[in-house]
């Protein structure tokens, strides 16, 4: 498929974790329940230790993990299934990074390393917040001019390299386009329209929040109402005591850090609600940074928790301890009352087993498996993005040892997938199909055509599961 495991949500780092255990885990092991745990323990860790340098009480600095912890945007990426985009600690780690100045470049190397070896997206925010924290460290005069040079020319050559070694620049269609079609909405934060249901017991369904565009969806940052009420009573506070937010140098910067996101996740396509405001045509110089990252709309993440963490502690520092923390508990209240319905639906979708269903129909496949033994490869013809049948394939080859041509993949190289389709033409074209590989059909009609070039030095099998499926298969002669 012209494709690498970058490209197919499979968590590289915890792949190459566990693979020296390879031997000694049981053929199902799967790490996604390990690395859900891990995710919510490390969140935990790093914003403890963000909110332990502004607050002094114990059960303030608590309760505000938990409200890191009950963040919808995380648990959306659960009902999505998008598993790897749950590691939202990492940006935790590299704000706790920004914040403490820190000047070690192995540090920032570390987190840049572990960013990729999860996802894409994930590397972006954390290397635009390695920039501003050498931009700060600069202009802080913490670091000289020539360390900041060595610094940045360290981390991007770092970063490129680490790229192009875990496969991102293998596949040409990284730069695919799609920019402004899973965007940001103006009213994302208030929006509790999430992919599959509403989060919100207290903001209900309206037509101002229905889609403009399908993948608008990537868009959703629901605060909850409990943060809703906490970011407008910071809001009073600032007016009411006439605090210049502009007044030091990191919040200025935190600001443009802000607008920055901001700007490049609503897109040139810039829509309040389901209004349509304004587009207009971008650069085209500016296309290199858009295209890889069409869903633009998670580039919201890093300042959603900026204005998690700034607003708690702006409110509750300005509140004397006892009313600091009746106040944080009753929000939090109200955020976990209004995100209940959220949590039911996440919980309806971790105990739904109809999924588990589709694994077992590869144990059926009686026939197939008795010969799959003779074989090293599982071809499918023709090769396509997520083709009929592919979990169960999938999973049947990995069960007996089989290479593929096929799966899921987030980016695939077409040209690549159209010479593997090429090259199969040929073979049945010629009559010389490789004899280490299982031929695998879908469509009866071209399972039969192809046969009828090969019959001489092949066989063929049709193959009925016990869920009613056809399987069509044309096996070479060893």
């Amino acid at each position: 498929m012209g494709s690498t495991i970058i490209y197919t949500d499979s968590l590289p780092l915890m792949a190459l974790l566990f693979k020296p255990f390879e031997t000694l885990l049981p053929i199902n092991f799967q790490y996604q329940g390990v690395w859900i745990l891990a995710c919510y323990v490390l969140t935990a860790y790093f914003g403890y230790k963000i909110f332990n340098l502004y607050l002094t009480g114990l059960y303030e600095k608590l309760i505000c993990v938990l409200f890191l912890l009950c963040s919808p945007i995380i648990l959306e990426r659960f009902g999505i299934g998008h598993i790897s985009l749950m590691g939202h600690w990492v940006i935790l780690f590299a704000f706790y990074l920004y914040i403490k100045e820190n000047r070690n470049l192995r540090s920032w190397m570390a987190i840049i390393l572990i960013s990729i070896l999860i996802h894409g997206y994930i590397f972006a925010m954390v290397f635009v917040v390695g920039m501003f924290s050498l931009v700060k460290n600069y202009l802080k005069k913490i670091i000289t001019p020539k360390k900041t040079r060595i610094h940045f020319i360290a981390i991007t050559s770092f970063s490129l390299v680490c790229l192009l070694v875990f496969g991102y620049f293998e596949n040409i269609n990284v730069f695919h386009g799609g920019w402004g079609g899973y965007r940001l909405n103006i009213l994302s934060i208030v929006n509790p329209n999430g992919l599959n249901f509403n989060w919100s017991q207290f903001i209900g369904n309206s037509p101002m929040f229905d889609r403009l565009k399908i993948g608008d969806y990537e868009g959703f940052n629901y605060l909850g109402f409990g943060m809703i009420i906490n970011l407008i009573f910071a809001t009073y506070l600032v007016i009411k005591k006439k605090i210049n937010i502009f007044s030091s140098l990191d919040s200025r910067l935190i600001i443009i850090f802000c607008l920055l996101l901001i700007i490049f996740g609503l897109t040139n396509h810039i829509a309040f609600g389901s209004y349509e405001l304004l587009n207009y045509d971008l650069p085209g110089f500016l296309k290199v940074f858009t295209k890889p990252f069409r869903a633009s709309g998670r580039f919201f993440w890093p300042v959603y928790y900026i204005i998690f963490i700034s607003t708690l502690v702006f409110v509750l520092r300005d509140l004397n301890p006892k009313k600091a923390l009746v106040y944080a508990l009753l929000i939090f209240i109200i955020q976990v009352v209004d995100l209940s319905n959220g949590f039911q639906k996440i919980r309806e979708f971790a105990q739904n087993t109809e999924e588990g269903s589709l694994y077992k129909k590869d144990l059926e496949l009686d026939k197939l498996k008795s010969v799959a033994k003779d074989y090293k490869k599982l071809i499918y013809v023709f090769p396509s993005n997520a083709p009929k049948n592919w979990i169960q394939l999938s999973y049947f080859s990995y069960r007996n040892d089989l290479k593929t041509n096929f799966g899921y993949f987030a980016r695939r190289n077409k040209k690549a997938e159209d010479r593997y389709v090429r090259q199969i033409n040929m073979q049945f074209a010629e009559n010389n199909l490789s004899k280490d590989s299982i031929y695998y059909f879908s469509n009866q009609q071209i399972w039969r055509e192809l046969y009828k070039k090969v019959r001489s030095k092949s066989k063929r099998i049709k193959i009925i599961d016990n869920y009613g499926e056809p399987h069509f298969v044309i096996l070479p002669n060893k």
